[in-house]
């Protein structure tokens, strides 16, 4: 013969199965925190990245175009120069 299952009985059951169900949903919305977290300063760094790479090409192409006309102006200056015989 079965138990009997009151009603008390029931709500009990129910109340402690919403209990354990809120504790792990607390525990997934904190991972989900973190993961958003993580994924926000992985972001952050990329673009920092990004302009310090940018920057840096930026600068070798300034460099290299202050190399060219000081090899230009050096090639201007030879070529008018008078010949010594």
């Amino acid at each position: 013969m079965s138990e009997r299952q009151t009603v008390a009985g029931a709500y009990a059951k129910i109340k402690a199965h919403d209990d354990l169900c809120a504790e792990r949903l607390l525990n997934i919305h904190g991972r989900i925190d973190l993961l958003f977290k993580v994924i926000g300063w992985g972001g952050a760094l990329a673009v920092s990245i990004l302009i310090a790479v940018a920057g840096y090409g930026m600068n070798k192409i300034v460099s290299g175009q202050q190399e060219q006309l000081r090899l230009l102006y050096k090639v201007r200056t030879e070529i008018s120069a008078p010949v010594q015989p």
